[in-house]
């Protein structure tokens, strides 16, 4: 977690703003042996970080990051993540939105992760999850539009009837409208970075959404 990291410096900082103008992340992550990662890409990445403070003597603030950019080059993306450096639990809050993501967008991520190849549109995403250093709570909403799931074999050819399970479970209401969902007791591969953990959460929300 990036609060411990600070935390555990062997010196102490002491920054007002941070500000990131035009940058890139590109988040690969291995899964399933044999295939390509998945890919996440955030490009035009904007960031105004404040109170970046490791001093057990200072008074409490949180710090506070407000990130805006392109998820996967096209889908306006808002971020604002907050967290307290000098809390030992790495208590967090990250809420925002996300917008216009397409099968494509979606598919570069869990064809090689799950080989999940999905069809479908979210027109909008609101998400808001809360957690520490091991689990989190939290809430999505989606706005959704013709979803299909497709269950690849490991040959990247589809499974016919676990393709056809996944449709069948699929509610309805998410095929097209709009779908409030809660995530409760998500937990955190205290191995990988707060970003898969970040990820997993709206990984669940979407599998909540979904089945």
């Amino acid at each position: 977690m990036y609060s411990k990291s600070l935390r555990d410096l062997p010196f102490n900082i002491d920054v007002k703003n941070v500000d990131i103008k035009n940058s890139k992340i590109v988040y690969e992550e291995y899964i399933i042996e044999n295939n390509k990662p998945g890919i996440l890409i955030f490009d035009k990445l904007r960031a105004q970080i404040s109170n970046i403070n490791n001093s057990s003597d200072k008074a409490t603030k949180l710090t506070t990051a407000k990130i805006q950019s392109n998820f996967m080059e096209h889908c306006p993306l808002d971020i604002e993540w907050t967290f307290d450096i000098n809390n030992k639990n790495d208590n967090f809050r990250i809420t925002g939105s996300l917008f216009d993501v397409n099968s494509k967008n979606m598919s570069s991520f869990l064809l090689p992760t799950m080989n999940v190849k999905m069809d479908g549109y979210i027109d909008k995403m609101y998400f808001d999850f809360e957690g520490n250093d091991f689990a989190s709570n939290g809430k999505l909403n989606l706005d959704f539009k013709n979803f299909n799931i497709k269950v690849l074999e490991k040959d990247k050819t589809k499974n016919k009837v676990l393709s056809w399970l996944a449709n069948l479970f699929i509610k309805d209401s998410s095929k097209n409208g709009i779908v409030k969902v809660e995530t409760e007791n998500v937990e955190r591969d205290t191995t990988k970075s707060f970003w898969n953990f970040f990820w997993i959460n709206v990984q669940k929300g979407l599998q909540n959404s979904l089945i």
